[in-house]
């Protein structure tokens, strides 16, 4: 995202040079010594412009954002309030980038970047006239993203003195700006932007001087994290910064004949507690499996070994939490090296199953369903005993829903409804609750609460 600051100095810093702004007019009358400046304020202030504080010159703005531009007059070292105006100004036009305003404050937003020149002309009751003209640059945002090397990049050679060429592409730079890039690199992702490496040129690219990967074992690689932070400048009062994602490389191996698969497994919406126990199959493109791996904690990845050759196919499936399915990848392994291969999630799309645990209960005692969910788990807080229209209070524990009977006659229909992790509801079914003595009898489901 753009970053955008301006510098803001107290007002009281500009308050002597006021005077001096735009071609004095005098009011023969009074011989009262009149000046003007055009404040630009935020679109929905209001009260005076002049305790807005300090307006820097010239106004930097982004393309569409809309501001106020006010008028605002000083008599004698002394700001007019905005009601006094006409008590001193004959009239007053605006000219803005060709359109032209003779109020005091208007809306406006500039559509296209560039130099954009607000001219302001008043005439005061002696017929004189003031101008006082205002620089506006409107900005292009900048932008940058990552050329060279593309993120997760595994072919750097550890040996080469020459290292790895580091490019980018910075947009945004107008005419009026400077700019300048920082390469940010670290071997730990969660450190790149603590560890700047250098800065220059925006369009220049970097060099990592190698030999990268010397002192590192020869079936092993070393990955770099690396950023860019781009910074456009106009002038004192104006700075603008777009930062890169953060992008990895890493060396090939030196001396192995396998490969190292690093795959990063998801579980959507997972919080059960107990532990997973997944699958990992690879193929070849022959049919053939080539390797098993069984992966039983659930954050972290599965590091795999093969010889390259491509029509890789990778399965998954979990055993412990069945309700969860994932995709199958494909890969093409070119060399021995270190592959981060995309994420495979795990996606749970099967609905619980509520059902009652018993065909008859004391008319005493709890009305007990079980909960049936194998994938994200049953989330406590969408658990429903509806009868006649009724929340009934009820009771979860070990995948167990308890509840008292509500009150009727002879029978009545209630609804139980759970619903998981990953919002996978249970059936919309209704069970028939009929009262046979001190017992209660329960039949179902049925789609409506008529029994059918």
């Amino acid at each position: 995202m753009n970053r955008i600051f301006r510098h803001i100095l107290p007002s009281v810093v500009y308050m002597a040079a006021l005077v001096g702004c735009g071609d004095d007019a005098l009011f023969d009358q009074d011989v009262s010594t009149i000046s003007q400046q055009i404040y630009v304020v935020p679109e929905r202030f209001t009260g005076e412009p002049y305790t807005f504080g300090y307006q820097p010159h010239p106004i930097y703005l982004e393309v569409d954002q809309v501001v106020k531009f006010w008028a605002t007059y000083i008599v004698d070292d002394h700001y007019l309030p905005t009601d006094n105006y006409d008590e001193y100004i004959a009239g007053k036009s605006w000219d803005v980038d060709g359109e032209y305003f003779n109020i005091n404050s208007f809306r406006y937003s500039f559509s296209e970047p560039g130099h954009k020149i607000v001219t302001l002309k008043s005439v005061d009751l002696a017929n004189d006239t003031i101008v006082e003209k205002l620089d506006v640059y409107v900005n292009t945002p900048i932008s940058v993203d990552i050329n060279y090397p593309a993120d997760g990049f595994n072919m750097v050679d550890p040996l080469s003195e020459d290292g790895v060429e580091l490019s980018w592409n910075v947009s945004g730079k107008d005419d009026w700006e400077s700019s300048s890039c920082t390469i940010y690199i670290s071997y730990d992702k969660n450190t790149v932007w603590k560890n700047p490496q250098a800065r220059g040129s925006c369009n220049e690219p970097g060099t990592l001087l190698g030999p990268l990967g010397k002192n590192v074992p020869g079936d092993s690689a070393v990955t770099f994290y690396w950023g860019v932070i781009a910074t456009n400048y106009g002038g004192q009062s104006f700075t603008e910064t777009d930062t890169t994602p953060i992008y990895s490389f890493s060396t090939k191996f030196k001396d192995a004949d396998s490969a190292s698969l690093v795959l990063p497994i998801v579980y959507s919406d997972f919080w059960g507690m107990d532990s997973i126990e997944t699958l990992i199959t690879i193929v070849g493109n022959a049919g053939d499996t080539l390797v098993t791996f069984t992966k039983t904690n659930y954050n972290a990845p599965v590091t795999m070994k093969v010889v390259p050759q491509s029509g890789l196919r990778i399965f998954a499936t979990e055993k412990k939490r069945s309700e969860y399915k994932a995709q199958s990848l494909s890969v093409d392994i070119l060399a021995p090296a270190k592959y981060t291969l995309d994420t495979m999630t795990f996606v749970d799309r099967t609905p619980p199953l509520v059902e009652p645990t018993a065909a008859t209960f004391d008319s005493s005692g709890y009305i007990s369903f079980i909960a049936v969910d194998n994938g994200s788990g049953i989330n406590m807080t969408r658990i429903n005993v509806i009868s006649g229209g009724d929340t009934l209070s009820s009771i979860y524990e070990d995948n167990i829903i308890k509840f008292k009977r509500p009150l009727f006659f002879d029978h009545t229909f209630i609804k139980v409804s759970v619903q998981d992790h990953s919002k996978n509801s249970s059936a919309d079914a209704y069970w028939e609750l009929k009262l046979s003595g001190t017992k209660i009898l329960v039949s179902g489901p049925y789609s409506d609460d008529g029994g059918l």
